[in-house]
């Protein structure tokens, strides 16, 4: 990977916050739903929130009175650390800040797609690369948070499955093999990234932007009782994000050792709708599972720049 090209991963993610770091009211509909999956059973225990970035989602303030411990994890830096002054927490030190840390683990692979598009051997490198990191414990983030109550992933799946699909998408139709390799790939690192930094019984929450206004133009328009219908629907028609339905979440599951044998089924909670500033609109759905043993002693594994 050269240089220019490692600049650019971050570069990209960075300007996106950029675009939505002054939207704390649009977001606020989404975050009262995403704070109803993960209020806390007592005021003692520790949370990790994986992709935070400009934290509109969360209230820092909030979280900081129903946890004890809170962990940002995330690949802009300056993104999390401008959201807890910005959002004035009151005891800075219950906010421990991660970053930059690519939740993918081929950040610089997938770049280098965008300077030359890539071949069938390029797209099976990559599925390998993730694979690995699945199923084996290799570099360890150092400070991780180890056996957290509970593990938030806010709509940040599809973030970390974009860059590949944008890169690949004009060259590899959507059913291509290679295609759905990788984005399972990446679907099952993220389950097990959540499970392995969750204690025994703790609980992992997803929160996932299933359908966008590419779909429907006039989805900000439905009205909120006809939300479910149209998630159903659209799940139904295949007009939605692909392999993140829930019952693609489960057939990863069940076809994976580690995840079968750790977390619970996961279990659709709450469908929603997200303004994400004034042109786009998702409906989104969370999705909650529990950690039922500890499976092979793995540490979670990032890559830390």
């Amino acid at each position: 990977m050269t240089e220019e090209t490692s600049k650019t991963v971050e570069a990209d993610q960075i300007r996106q916050n950029l675009t939505t770091r002054h939207q704390w009211g649009f977001y606020n509909s989404h975050r009262q739903a995403m704070e109803r999956l993960i209020v806390p059973a007592d005021h003692a225990g520790r949370i990790c929130v994986l992709g935070a970035g400009n934290c509109n989602d969360l209230d820092l303030q909030w979280l900081g009175t129903v946890y004890r411990e809170i962990h940002l994890v995330d690949l802009d830096h300056q993104a999390i650390a401008e959201a807890a002054t910005r959002q004035k927490v009151r005891n800075p030190a219950q906010f421990k800040l991660h970053a930059p840390v690519d939740l993918t683990g081929i950040s610089d692979l997938v770049a280098e797609w965008n300077i030359k598009i890539p071949d069938d051997k390029s797209i099976a490198k990559a599925i390998g690369v993730v694979r690995k990191m699945n199923s084996a414990a290799a570099s360890v983030w150092d400070n991780s948070p180890a056996a957290v109550d509970l593990v938030l992933s806010p709509c940040v799946l599809t973030q970390t499955i974009n860059p590949a699909r944008n890169a690949l998408r004009d060259h590899f139709p959507l059913q291509h093999p290679l295609r759905i390799q990788l984005r399972d790939a990446l679907i099952t690192r993220h389950l097990k990234l959540m499970t392995r930094l969750l204690r025994k019984g703790g609980k992992g929450v997803l929160a996932v932007d299933l359908i966008s206004q590419e779909h429907f133009s006039d989805l900000a328009r439905v009205p909120e009782n006809e939300l479910s219908a149209l998630f159903a629907k659209y799940v139904s028609e295949n007009k939605h994000y692909p392999g993140l339905d829930p019952e693609s979440f489960n057939r990863i599951r069940e076809g994976d050792s580690e995840l079968s044998r750790s977390i619970s089924r996961c279990e659709l909670r709450g469908i929603w709708r997200w303004h994400l500033g004034l042109r786009k609109c998702f409906v989104v759905y969370g999705l909650v599972f529990e950690k039922l043993i500890d499976p092979v002693t793995q540490p979670a594994v990032f890559d830390v720049r």
